[in-house]
């Protein structure tokens, strides 16, 4: 899992969400859509005023060239800072960054 805020351009190491019984249904639907095909690799989750979203992302090895740089760079980044390419092996499973 790999948590960005956007507006600072860092990564996190936690967050709290607080979600509507619609957003969770929302994201459910999102993210159901997401592990049937990986290449639709990330949704938009809005709230009723379109002030606040969330964007889920699902990433794999098949998928990785979808991301722009910076987002691959978060994504294959290990504990020390350093980018690992290898990071994936053909048994991994799908993982789903929000």
């Amino acid at each position: 899992m790999r948590i960005l805020d956007l507006e600072n351009d860092k990564t996190l190491q936690e967050i709290g969400i607080y979600l509507t019984p619609g957003e969770v249904k929302q994201m459910i639907g999102y993210l159901e859509d997401m592990l049937k095909d990986p290449k639709v690799h990330h949704a938009h989750i809005n709230d009723d005023e379109y002030q606040r979203e969330i964007t889920i992302s699902i990433y794999c090895k098949e998928n990785m060239n979808q991301f722009d740089e910076r987002s691959k760079k978060i994504i294959l980044e290990e504990e020390g800072g350093r980018a690992n390419a290898s990071k994936f092996s053909s048994s991994d499973e799908l993982y789903i960054q929000i």
